[in-house]
């Protein structure tokens, strides 16, 4: 990942970012197969996700509460 995107702590600050770091960085990371397969996982993890029942359930607990 270009040193310029990189906190110590590995993440990208938004700060002084520039479309040539971030697309560098974008890059450098889909060239990845761990990265694609972590992604990939995720995404059909957050597929499986049912994010309205919980929401509607806490809706339902204040309105009758």
């Amino acid at each position: 990942m270009s040193p310029r995107c990189r906190s110590p702590s590995g993440s990208t600050p938004s700060s002084g970012l520039t479309a040539g770091d971030l697309a560098a960085s974008l890059g450098e990371v889909t060239a990845r197969p761990a990265y694609r397969r972590r992604a990939a996982a995720l995404a059909a993890r957050l597929r499986a996700e049912d994010g309205v029942a919980p929401v509607l359930a806490a809706v339902d607990r204040l309105t009758r509460g």
